[in-house]
């Protein structure tokens, strides 16, 4: 009798976990992690080549490490590259589908109006701050790309490399189940929230690591520039920022002020976000489908106002 117990609670145990991981795989959008890997200067990146579904959105990275369409080299002759720059408001996190993320948004937009073919990449990684940004450009290049436009915001003063695997936003590797992929999550979750609460200092003060983001911000348009690129940077406010006027010393006016010293101008895109109304954040800081859709729109007018089509080479005219 106590064997047969036993035996059922086994099967009632064994069916409970087949439901979970039924529950949590096709009812959550578990069981299909985004992977990166360490890098001894870039911190971390995507790994290339890859296609994920992930909380039921499509995820996919191109060969260049980017989400948004492959990037293929030599550029096909008369096509438009645009470099999108940013950290998980550009990416997008894993609430957004890949058709919804900024990049996306950008390269359907343009691709109507402008008259020749039009791509759009995404240089953007979750917690991706300028130092991350630089060292990833100094990489892999510009990809052949006549405008670069680099989204900042506020947390970026503070987005400093750490170096620690256990703080990199995404996963190292895979999870066989959805059940233990769920479980990391609460675990990542946890760790994140205790990282936040010693965000104040961190493994470096403050001011060191503002200035050090700030002279990468610099250094990444004078770079952007350098390709021969046109370049433009853009403020992202946090909800918060949207019902106050800009701090004469606070991080819109130091990005403002190194944009400028490098040759650029940085947009406020404030106006465009109140002039569109609620329900453009998912939180304080990451945008919803409609408020990446704002934000893409606020990119691509840059663009209709500050690029041209490339003229694809006459093939009769070419020598033979």
């Amino acid at each position: 009798m106590r064997a047969r117990r036993v035996a059922l609670g086994g099967l009632g145990a064994l069916i409970l976990a087949v439901l979970a991981e039924l529950v949590l795989r096709f009812g959550l959008g578990f069981g299909d992690p985004v992977l990166a890997e360490l890098d001894p200067e870039i911190e971390y990146m995507l790994v290339p080549s890859r296609d994920y579904t992930r909380y039921h959105n499509r995820v996919s990275v191109s060969p260049q490490r980017m989400r948004s369409d492959p990037l293929p080299t030599p550029a096909p002759e008369g096509q438009l590259r645009v470099i999108v720059v940013g950290d998980s408001v550009v990416y997008g996190n894993h609430f957004l589908d890949q058709a919804e993320t900024v990049a996306a948004r950008m390269q359907a937009r343009l691709t109507d109006v402008m008259p020749c073919e039009v791509a759009v990449g995404a240089m953007a990684t979750s917690s991706w701050g300028p130092v991350n940004q630089l060292a990833f450009a100094r990489r892999f290049g510009w990809f052949g790309a006549q405008g670069v436009v680099v989204v900042t915001h506020a947390q970026d003063l503070a987005d400093y490399p750490t170096h620690d695997p256990n703080l990199v936003p995404y996963r190292l590797s895979g999870s066989a189940l959805a059940l233990i992929d769920a479980a990391r999550a609460v675990q990542e979750r946890l760790q994140n929230r205790a990282a936040r609460a010693d965000e104040a200092e961190g493994p470096l003060p403050f001011a060191v690591r503002r200035d050090r983001s700030l002279a990468a911000f610099g250094q990444l348009l004078a770079d952007a520039r350098a390709h021969h690129a046109v370049v433009a940077a853009f403020y992202h406010p946090r909800r918060q920022e949207q019902a106050r006027a800009p701090e004469p010393d606070g991080a819109q006016a130091l990005f403002t002020r190194t944009a400028t010293a490098a040759g650029v101008t940085l947009t406020d895109l404030r106006p465009a976000y109140v002039a569109a109304g609620e329900g453009l954040y998912r939180d304080q800081v990451h945008l919803s489908a409609r408020g990446a859709e704002v934000m893409a729109a606020e990119l691509a007018k840059w663009v209709q106002a500050n690029l041209r089509c490339p003229e694809a080479r006459d093939p009769a005219s070419a020598a033979p």
